[in-house]
C-alpha cells in the first residue's frame, strides 16, 4: 500500500486533473514519484461534496462575503451565494513549517463572462493565520485529500453509481 500527497487538483468539464507524489523503494533505493494524472471518471459524490465544502472558505477568504458577528462556518455554508461559485482548483503547499492551501473558483456573471479568481495562500498554521476558520479548513482539506486518493485508487461515478477499488492511501 503506497502513501501518496495530493498537490494539486484541477478540475475541468469532463476531466479531474490530480498532481500527487509518492515514495517508492527499489533494490533499497528510495525515490520520491511524481505523478500527473488525468482522470474523465465522474467525481463520487463524497469527492464532489469536500469540493463544494470549500465553497464556504473561497467566498471568506476572497472577502466576497462578511460573516455576521457570532456567524459559524456552517451558516455561511447554507447561503444561496455559494450557488454561483464552483471551484476549479485547489493547490496544496507542504514545505516544512509551511502547509496550507490555495482555491481557485469562478462565477459565471450575468453577461456570460467568466470571472476566475484564487484565494490568497491560507496558511495552516493557527497562530499565524488570520482566518477565523482555519481548523476547519485543514480539517476540509483532509477530507478532500482522503476523497481523492480514494478516487485515483478507483471509486467514482457511473451515471449516478459509486464504484470503489485500490490500495493506496493519503499521506498525513
Amino acid at each position: 500500500m503506497q502513501n501518496i500527497k495530493i498537490q494539486a487538483i484541477t478540475l475541468q468539464e469532463g476531466k479531474t486533473k490530480i498532481q500527487f507524489h509518492f515514495e517508492e523503494q527499489r533494490q533499497g533505493i528510495t525515490q520520491i514519484i511524481t505523478a500527473n494524472k488525468t482522470f474523465k471518471f465522474g467525481l463520487h459524490d463524497d469527492f464532489q461534496e469536500a469540493i463544494d465544502a470549500l465553497k464556504a472558505h473561497f467566498v471568506l477568504l476572497t472577502e466576497m462575503v462578511q460573516t455576521q458577528k457570532g456567524q459559524n462556518l456552517e451558516e455561511v455554508s447554507e447561503m444561496p451565494v455559494l450557488e454561483e461559485f464552483s471551484v476549479k482548483q485547489i493547490k496544496f503547499t507542504d514545505k516544512g513549517t509551511i502547509k496550507g492551501v490555495t482555491i481557485t473558483a469562478q462565477r459565471t456573471l450575468e453577461d456570460g463572462r467568466v470571472f476566475k479568481c484564487p484565494t490568497p495562500f491560507a496558511n495552516f498554521d493557527g497562530e499565524t493565520s488570520d482566518y477565523k476558520f482555519i481548523a476547519e479548513l485543514s480539517n476540509d482539506c483532509e477530507v478532500l485529500k482522503e476523497e481523492v486518493t480514494q478516487y485515483i485508487n478507483g471509486k467514482f461515478s457511473v451515471e449516478g453509481t459509486q464504484l470503489s477499488m485500490g490500495d493506496m492511501t493519503v499521506a498525513a
